[in-house]
């Protein structure tokens, strides 16, 4: 059931962000769009560098830890996550501000993506906390307030910032800051959720130094080997758009960029089902129920099989109808 209600969020906030996709790509020239494509693009590496794939240690070792009623280790885990991603946030920050001439000079060749990136930079320790605290609210919270936090009150933030950049004929640097005010009023909602949910556990005195103990070895043995989908990741989508960058031009990331938010709707009930599967599979774990876990991991697989196929069928056959209709005959180029 939790996972149905995250689903129809999940389908909810796509169909929003397609209308923020849309009017973007449309509102913007395609170098405009390009470039700020770019620059999220270089964001977003620093934000998955920065997190240290800790958001996965957290939806695995605090639920085995307030199963066991070890509050010590759960606000230890929690307090490392929440601290190893503010240090290296702030450190991406400080390396873009202090190399800012050379990246220019060597990485970026687009003075508007440049700029776009000494705004857009403080989205990669803010994306970083969002990630964290959303696996959080899958353990601490019921699967309404991940609801309404993330498929709920982000896109309608979106929204709003792309329908003021509109209405008040502002350019794409307005846009920028506007998506990294609604970053921040992300992340501050998460923090006042998670704060009373950890508070009603009895776990927020235990995220102070004194009273947490930090489990290194079984959070290091378990995501160190994981770093390399990390790796994957980078490679599969802010790589690229970077190497399109630097030897195409902002229109080459453009015109990639534009249709990728409709391929991976691909990915909707993976991301979906997987948001919940980790808790619960450790929960289980925990009790040693490998006939529970055994029934829970085929009964997940099988809806997320099912309900992929028609996702994937309608994107692949239909690509150039649906990439005409939407974006306009100006990124034609980009159903392939």
């Amino acid at each position: 059931r939790g996972s149905s209600l995250l689903l129809a969020g999940r389908l909810l906030a796509k169909g929003a962000n397609f209308v923020v996709h849309i009017l973007t790509v449309r509102y913007l020239s395609r170098s405009d769009y390009g470039a700020i494509a770019y620059a999220v693009a270089l964001a977003s590496m620093g934000e998955h560098v920065g997190s240290l794939g800790l958001h996965r240690a957290v939806s695995r070792f605090v639920p085995i830890y307030l199963e066991q009623r070890d509050y010590r280790r759960a606000g230890g885990t929690i307090a490392l996550a929440m601290a190893v991603i503010i240090a290296l946030g702030v450190l991406c920050i400080a390396v873009v501000y202090g190399a800012r001439d050379l990246i220019a000079r060597y990485l970026i060749h687009d003075e508007l993506a440049a700029s776009l990136l000494l705004i857009l930079v403080f989205l990669s320790p803010l994306n970083a906390l969002d990630t964290l605290f959303s696996g959080m609210l899958a353990v601490f919270t019921s699967p309404r307030a991940i609801f309404l936090r993330r498929y709920v009150v982000a896109p309608v933030l979106k929204i709003v910032v792309i329908l003021l950049v509109i209405a008040a004929g502002l350019g794409v640097r307005a846009l920028g800051l506007g998506y990294l005010i609604a970053g921040l009023i992300g992340v501050a909602l998460y923090a006042v959720i998670l704060a009373r949910a950890m508070r009603a556990n009895g776990l927020l005195p235990h995220l102070a130094p004194a009273s947490a103990t930090i489990p290194w070895r079984e959070i290091a043995a378990y995501t160190v080997p994981l770093l390399t989908t990390d790796v994957v990741y980078l490679l599969l989508n802010s790589a690229v758009i970077l190497l399109l960058g630097y030897y195409g031009g902002t229109d080459d990331v453009a015109v990639y960029r534009a249709v990728w938010p409709v391929a991976t709707l691909n990915e909707l009930v993976f991301l979906t089902f997987g948001l919940l599967f980790a808790p619960q599979a450790a929960r289980l774990f925990a009790r040693n129920d490998r006939r529970g876990m055994h029934d829970f991991y085929w009964h997940t697989a099988a809806w997320m099989s099912v309900l992929t196929l028609p996702i994937f069928i309608c994107t692949f056959s239909l690509s150039g109808t649906v990439t005409r209709y939407l974006f306009g005959p100006q990124y034609a180029e980009s159903s392939s």
